[in-house]
C-alpha cells in the first residue's frame, strides 16, 4: 500500500513543477515585454523632448533678432508665409541670419523651419488688437511660426508661434 501512495505523491509533485515552470515562464515573458515597451517609450519621449528643444530654440533666436539691431532680417525675410517659403537660422560672421529652406538635425531625424508672417491689426493707433484677416498691416510686428517635422513621419508636426515687435522703430 505504501508503494501506491508514493506514486500518487510523485505525480502530484511533477504537476507542481510543471505549473511552477509555466507561471515562471509567463511572468518572465510579461516582464520582458514590459521592459521592451518601457525602452520604446523612453526613446519616444527622448525624441519628443529633443524636438521640443529644437523648436523652442527657433523661437529664442527670433526673440534674439527682435531685440537686436537686425530687425531688417525679419522684414527682408526669405521665408514669407504668404509665399509658402520657409527658412532656418544660422550664424554668419557672429550674427544670426536666415537661410532659405528647412534645416535637418540629428542625422536627418528632424527637419525644422521658421516662417515669418505679416501681422494685421484692427487699427494702428492704441488700443488695437491683432486680427486674423483684414485690418491694417503693422510693419513693426511679425508673427513667427516655428515648425519641426520627423523625417520618417512617425510623429505629427510640432508648431510654436509667437509675435516679435520692433522696439527700435522710429
Amino acid at each position: 500500500m505504501e508503494k501506491s501512495s508514493l506514486n500518487k505523491k510523485g505525480g502530484f509533485g511533477i504537476i507542481e513543477v510543471v505549473v511552477g515552470i509555466t507561471l515562471a515562464s509567463v511572468f518572465m515573458t510579461a516582464f520582458a515585454a514590459l521592459t521592451v515597451q518601457t525602452i520604446k517609450l523612453n526613446r519616444a519621449n527622448t525624441n519628443e523632448l529633443k524636438a521640443n528643444i529644437y523648436l523652442r530654440e527657433l523661437i529664442e533666436i527670433a526673440k534674439d533678432l527682435e531685440q537686436s539691431e537686425d530687425w531688417n532680417i525679419l522684414t527682408d525675410y526669405p521665408c514669407q508665409e504668404s509665399l509658402g517659403r520657409v527658412c532656418y537660422p544660422k550664424i554668419s560672421s557672429g550674427k544670426w541670419i536666415l537661410t532659405t529652406g528647412a534645416e535637418s538635425l540629428d542625422n536627418d531625424i528632424y527637419n525644422r523651419s521658421l516662417t515669418i508672417a505679416d501681422v494685421y491689426r484692427n487699427q494702428l493707433s492704441f488700443p488695437n488688437e491683432i486680427v486674423a484677416s483684414g485690418g491694417v498691416s503693422d510693419p513693426n510686428t511679425k508673427k513667427i511660426i516655428a515648425k519641426i517635422l520627423w523625417s520618417d513621419g512617425s510623429h505629427p508636426p510640432m508648431i510654436l508661434e509667437t509675435y516679435v515687435y520692433n522696439y527700435i522703430a522710429p
